[in-house]
């Protein structure tokens, strides 16, 4: 298992790691993670998932948006996403 480096976000995962109850519970979550570069967001995403790994239900899809992607662009890329998430 790869380690994930991790800077003290223990309250943001936390908060996350509740949405993710609260979608396994059925209430609806919509969830963005928006930032500048380089500040954590992978990271973050990257070590919710590898602690949420015992969600059954939970269908995980790890999209990176790029600078200047057509909506087309964004739509193949999320499909495919899905497609092999499932």
């Amino acid at each position: 298992m790869k380690i994930i480096p991790w800077f003290d976000r223990e309250e943001l995962l936390t908060l996350l790691s509740k949405r993710v109850q609260g979608f396994l519970a059925g209430y609806r979550q919509n969830v963005a993670l928006l930032g500048p570069e380089s500040v954590g967001k992978t990271t973050l995403v990257k070590r919710l998932l590898s602690e949420e790994a015992s969600c059954a239900p939970l269908v995980k899809i790890y999209l990176e948006i790029q600078e200047r992607q057509s909506l087309s662009e964004w739509a193949a890329q999320f499909t495919e996403a899905v497609l092999c998430g499932l």
